[in-house]
């Protein structure tokens, strides 16, 4: 696996848990959930409770997220 992947693994895993209230807007994600995803993934969890992502992790899930942007568009 390229160096990040884990890391970049690990968040995606985290935005897809994130949760929606009816109007879209995200249910908060309980601390208990987001402490496991960091001890799971090794992404240490900064003060405001949100993964501390390293310039090459943002990367990784900025270009998957545009990879699967794309297929969906594709598949359209």
């Amino acid at each position: 696996m390229p160096e990040g992947a884990e890391s970049f693994l690990g968040f995606f895993w985290f935005l897809a848990r994130q949760r929606q209230w009816a109007d879209g807007t995200p249910q908060p994600i309980p601390l208990r959930e987001i402490e496991a995803a960091s001890r799971m993934t090794g992404i240490p969890v900064g003060p405001d409770e949100t993964f501390a992502l390293t310039e090459m992790d943002r990367a990784w899930c900025n270009g998957f997220i545009q990879t699967a942007n794309e297929a969906i568009e594709a598949a359209k």
